[in-house]
C-alpha cells in the first residue's frame, strides 16, 4: 500500500504529543506492527487497545505527571500501554520483569506510581 507522504507530514505537525502512532494506524491500518511469541498486532489493533487502555487509565485518575509502573514481558501490550500512558499524559516508569521481589518493589515505592500495571 503506498502512504501518501504529504498527507502523513500534514498529520504528524498537527498530531498532539501521543498521538503521532495514530496518525500511522490512520493510514496503514492493516500494517503489522508486533510480531512476538505472545502474538502479533496490526497498527490498527495497538492503537484500538491503546486507546481503551487511555480512557481506563484517565478514569483511574491518570493525568499530567501522574505516575504509571509497567511490571511486563516484551509483548504487544507493552507498547500499547506505552503509548496509553502518552494519551493519558501520565508517567510511565517500565520495570523490567527479570528484576527480583525487593528490588520491584524499591522501584514501584520510589517511581511514585498511582497505578501498577503487570501481565
Amino acid at each position: 500500500m503506498a502512504i501518501d507522504l504529504e498527507l502523513q507530514e500534514r498529520l504528524m505537525a498537527a498530531a498532539p504529543y501521543g498521538m503521532g502512532f495514530a496518525v500511522h494506524a490512520e493510514l496503514a491500518p492493516e500494517r503489522m506492527a508486533v510480531l512476538s511469541k505472545f502474538g502479533g498486532r496490526t497498527l490498527g489493533e495497538l492503537n484500538a487497545n491503546a486507546n481503551r487502555l487511555a480512557r481506563v487509565l484517565r478514569a483511574h485518575g491518570v493525568g499530567p505527571d501522574v505516575g504509571v509502573a509497567l511490571l511486563c514481558r516484551n509483548r504487544p501490550e507493552f507498547i500499547e500501554t506505552v503509548v496509553a500512558c502518552q494519551r493519558s499524559g501520565g508517567r510511565m516508569t517500565p520495570i523490567n520483569w527479570h528484576l527480583s521481589p525487593p528490588e520491584v518493589a524499591y522501584i514501584v515505592d520510589n517511581c511514585e506510581a498511582r497505578v501498577l500495571i503487570a501481565d
